[in-house]
């Protein structure tokens, strides 16, 4: 939101507080299953609109040669999918698609839709605006290659076509549960080279006023769910919130 959409948490605009945009490469790590049979018109539309964007993104002469579903999105808003492709002149593509097709406001949790929706015009900015600039600094993180991003307004539609990270980093990028030595380390790594390549940079108003996936200012539900066993933690939220900010 995976930020599902939230937990995907694109980077903050403020100074040195940045580093919220490390989640956007856990994608494909995070939200549900692949969806089931009952969808399935919904997804072969999805899956057509998908090879369309690939093939707008590569340009003339590409073709898709295999786009499979990898995971659903958070509550619905959208699916992740796998794609192999090859270039005009012949070249292999393997990519990542990310499809966002949010639902009608949810009577019951207006404050999370308007989460979802508010963390992919951010993804959008990020990728549009931020990413190439860590692409091409010299000492900047590994970041995906974003060859297309569509969308990203207040309708909650959205569709990135990226370069999958895997092929670089192979085994790096099994999901764990807990990090020995090594991969701390490059976690660690990734997180002062982001920091660092933008720090003191100027706020920016398309990307989030705060970092991290727990603002308390838009998670009263999910406190207000916290069971016995945390009243500390629950008692200090006010205080260690403002602390972070």
């Amino acid at each position: 939101r995976g930020t599902g959409v939230d937990k995907t948490s694109p980077p903050v605009g403020t100074r040195g507080h940045a580093g919220g945009a490390l989640t956007a490469l856990l994608l494909l790590t995070l939200g549900t299953p692949a969806a089931s049979s009952g969808s399935g018109a919904r997804l072969l539309t999805m899956q057509a609109e998908v090879k369309a964007d690939v093939l707008k993104a590569l340009g003339p002469g590409a073709e898709v040669t295999k786009c499979r579903e990898l995971q659903r999105l958070w509550a619905g808003y959208g699916m992740v999918y796998e794609v192999t492709a090859t270039r005009g002149d012949g070249g292999l593509e393997k990519l990542v698609v990310k499809k966002v097709s949010a639902p009608k406001e949810d009577a019951d949790d207006p404050t999370g839709h308007a989460r979802k929706l508010k963390s992919y015009q951010v993804e959008a900015a990020f990728y549009r605006h931020i990413a190439p600039g860590l692409l091409s600094h010299p000492h900047g993180p590994a970041v995906p290659h974003a060859l297309l991003v569509s969308g990203g307004d207040v309708a909650g539609s959205l569709c990135l076509v990226m370069r999958d990270l895997r092929s670089s980093f192979g085994e790096g990028t099994t999901r764990r549960g807990t990090l020995q030595e090594g991969p701390a380390g490059a976690a660690l790594s990734f997180l002062a080279r982001f920091h660092a390549a933008n720090w003191e940079k100027p706020p920016r108003e398309d990307l989030w006023e705060q970092g991290g996936y727990w603002p308390l200012a838009t998670r009263h539900k999910e406190l207000g769910q916290m069971g016995a066993e945390w009243r500390r933690l629950k008692a200090a939220a006010g205080a260690i919130d403002r602390r972070i900010r």
